[in-house]
């Protein structure tokens, strides 16, 4: 009996310590997100690269000059905007297009994969940030046009400082990992840590926060002041007067401008903010590969989004500019002409029935010889009208 036990406790420790070792040599297998279309990502992020590339390059182009003699304080933030958003260019979309044509394979070393990462997240956060430094010039301007505030160099200036608290955090947080003797990754440690599912979460709800959130509900706020301003000025003065007075159309074109960066803003960022919650709290197996292609990346199209506007708004000069005024101009034509005969249709049924009422109306008034010839007059079709005529 007690050879029967020791045989079996041994073969018992020698099990587990097979176990042991095939657990040691085994890799260790990692989830690195939901799977994507690599394809759709790379078609979209060359595309993104080369529109945002000409379309701030030319906003760029059209405010420098103004550099060699004074230039507008207004224009400041609107230059700072277009270096933010080619820093997007540059240091996301062409680095994430490259880093995706080598299947995300990373050879370039740890230090340069935390520059890489840090990079990415310091650029998208100058640009997104430079939105809130426009919307707080444009509050002041409007809500606050006779208290003094700081210069737009200053506000500039502040947030290039501010955008790089967010991204800080990633020269800690990304590393390289060796998957196999040719397969290198540049990942997060959340990837890899025991508990990576609450830390990524913790990290992914804090970035959003600084990245997303802040921005987005000082915008809001702000603009919504605006419009409030605008609306109580407007119930004020009348309109010779509102033109002349408190509200220049410099600014109202301004405002209009912001405002739709702004909205091109929350609709680009709005489903990476959902992919990636998605991704953190554990339901990746709902996300569509080509919808998370696409989601991945496109909250960076902000930048490529955001000259064309401006261009749009501002400039009568550049051909693009040009173009996108005058697509516009026909859109609206289009709306209003198609609006208008809808009205004189509606218009001239109303008043063949008022006529038509009024007609027989006038008719029991007339005495009856007079009404018989005005009753064959109306009832004589073409006739009539060229007797009338």
């Amino acid at each position: 009996m007690q050879l029967d036990k020791v045989n079996n406790n041994s073969e018992e420790l020698l099990e587990s310590f097979q176990n042991f070792n095939v657990n040691i040599t085994e890799a260790p297998s990692y989830d690195f997100g939901p799977e994507y279309h690599r394809t759709v990502r790379i078609y979209t992020l060359s595309t993104m690269f080369i529109v945002s590339l000409l379309g701030n390059t030319m906003v760029v182009k059209q405010l420098l000059p103004l550099t060699r003699g004074r230039f507008p304080k207004s224009k400041i933030l609107f230059l700072n905007l277009a270096a933010a958003d080619l820093f997007v260019t540059f240091a996301t979309m062409l680095s994430q297009l490259i880093w995706e044509l080598m299947e995300q394979q990373w050879i370039a070393g740890d230090a340069l994969c935390k520059i890489f990462k840090f990079s990415q997240t310091y650029s998208l956060c100058s640009s997104t940030y430079m939105l809130v430094a426009i919307a707080l010039d444009r509050f002041n301007a409007i809500v606050r046009p006779f208290a003094t505030s700081s210069e737009p160099k200053y506000y500039a200036l502040v947030t290039w400082i501010v955008a790089l608290l967010p991204a800080l955090p990633c020269l800690i947080v990304f590393h390289v990992i060796h998957l196999s003797e040719n397969v290198t990754k540049c990942v997060s440690k959340f990837y890899t840590s025991p508990q990576a599912l609450f830390w990524r979460q913790t990290y992914v709800m804090c970035v959003f926060l600084f990245a997303f959130i802040f921005p987005f509900l000082l915008l809001l706020v702000l603009y919504i002041r605006i419009v409030v301003e605008i609306r109580v000025r407007s119930s004020v003065f009348t309109a010779s007067q509102q033109t002349a007075s408190s509200l220049p159309r410099a600014r109202i074109k301004t405002l209009r401008m912001t405002s739709a960066i702004l909205l091109t803003f929350i609709i680009l960022n709005i489903p990476y903010v959902v992919q990636e919650c998605l991704i953190s709290f554990g339901y990746s197996e709902l996300i569509n590969k080509n919808i998370s292609a696409l989601a991945g990346v496109i909250s960076a199209s902000n930048s490529a989004f955001n000259p064309y506007i401006y261009l749009m708004f501002q400039s009568k000069k550049t051909f693009i500019g040009r173009c996108l005024r005058g697509l516009i101009s026909v859109i609206r034509s289009r709306q209003w002409s198609a609006a208008s005969q809808r009205k004189d249709t509606s218009f001239l049924s109303a008043s063949s029935k008022t006529s038509s009422k009024f007609d027989m109306h006038a008719l029991t008034a007339l005495p009856p010889v007079k009404a018989a010839k005005v009753n064959s007059m109306i009832s004589g079709g073409a006739n009539a009208d060229e007797t009338f005529v």
